[in-house]
């Protein structure tokens, strides 16, 4: 497990976060020409506190999402567990594109503090097939309710690349789900010739292809347990991933009236739909440079021109930019145990607190 962190590359992904994200910023503030000053002046402090603890709840709901499941399998789970396994994928999220890496970072956490890795992956497919829906039914309604917006502009195509995104990785997720025998026969069968050639049997590959065949075993299991045996985690997974995205959402319309404007509730939702749609699986770390160029396209229909940076920035702040740095500290203190240990060569890495099967 401890190789699915490459600090290396993570070094390089959050450099270019930063790099994409102030750029980004900085082509809005010179477009735009606000009094920024002026504006941060005029914020509403008990609006913006709202949006502040819109964050706090942001984190608690995600890290709920996963907690239900780990308590079905290991009562008298920490709840700080989860918090930290959320928050380390909104660092390596927006370190890598698309947010491709938040997934293995909360398997890295979560093994570490002692959750197998094939039931923290069956878990975490679960409530990514359940984001899928979400994202597929919000966007879809969002995108034709301003269908007119953008009409063969640039936001066009990010939503038409959403669409395509979405679906595939939702047809991934039901394929891992429901069919991981795909992936578990040819191993075993590969397995199973080798035992037959001294030459290969307990070899590297030979151990790699039992360690899939365990793994992919245990995995299918925890499935099993959580569809069929325990289904009422299931309804927990689903109702918590509709009230994580609907705080997200309302952040951004509490940042909005933080900033003195007003505009119907349902209305601002929608285009924050919309946002979260196509950011999510915008190309660059954690959708840097996109996203607030993306931001202040959208929310142009409800603010002037000279608040769109200060509220790019503030919704930004709030919803990736806060929690990313808190999670750089939160994956440092887990890997700190596998720097010290890794000094001691063959030591093998024991998860915190916990014996992992």
């Amino acid at each position: 497990m401890e190789g699915i962190i490459d600090r290396d590359k993570l070094t390089r992904g959050a450099r270019y976060f930063g790099v994409f994200s102030i750029a980004g910023l900085g082509v809005l503030f010179v477009v735009t020409d606000g009094n920024t000053v002026s504006v941060v002046r005029e914020l509403s402090v008990g609006f913006m506190a709202l949006a502040a603890l819109s964050a706090v709840f942001d984190t608690l709901l995600g890290a709920s999402r996963y907690q239900v499941f780990i308590r079905s399998i290991r009562r008298g789970s920490s709840f700080w567990l989860p918090i930290r396994a959320d928050l380390a994928s909104r660092f390596v999220g927006a370190a890598t594109p698309s947010q491709t890496g938040g997934g293995p970072a909360q398997v890295f956490v979560l093994h570490r503090g002692g959750v197998p890795a094939p039931e923290a992956l069956s878990f975490l497919a679960i409530n990514f097939l359940f984001t899928m829906v979400l994202f597929l039914v919000a966007g879809g309604f969002t995108a034709w309710m301003f269908r007119e917006s953008f009409i063969g502009g640039t936001l066009e195509w990010f939503v038409l690349w959403g669409f395509v995104a979405f679906g595939s990785m939702g047809a991934l997720m039901l394929l891992a789900l429901f069919r991981p025998d795909l992936i578990e026969r040819p191993c075993r069968r590969l397995a199973v010739r080798m035992d037959s050639s001294p030459r290969m049997s307990g070899g590297l590959v030979h151990r790699g292809l039992l360690w899939v065949v365990e793994s992919v075993d245990h995995y299918t299991s925890a499935c099993t347990q959580f569809i069929r045996k325990d289904p009422i985690v299931l309804l927990w997974s689903a109702l918590l991933t509709v009230a994580l995205y609907a705080n997200k959402f309302t952040l951004g319309y509490l940042v909005m009236r933080g900033m003195g404007v007003d505009a119907p509730y349902l209305e601002v939702i929608a285009v924050q739909a919309l946002l979260q749609f196509i950011v999510f699986v915008a190309p660059s770390p954690g959708g840097s440079g996109i996203a607030e160029l993306t931001t202040a396209a959208l929310m142009a229909r409800f603010l002037d021109a000279h608040l769109l940076g200060v509220y790019t920035l503030a919704s930004r702040f709030f919803q990736l930019y806060l929690p990313a740095t808190l999670g750089c500290f939160v994956l440092i203190a887990a890997l700190k145990p596998m720097a010290a240990r890794s000094q001691a060569p063959g030591t093998a890495l024991p998860a915190e607190g916990a014996v992992v099967p």
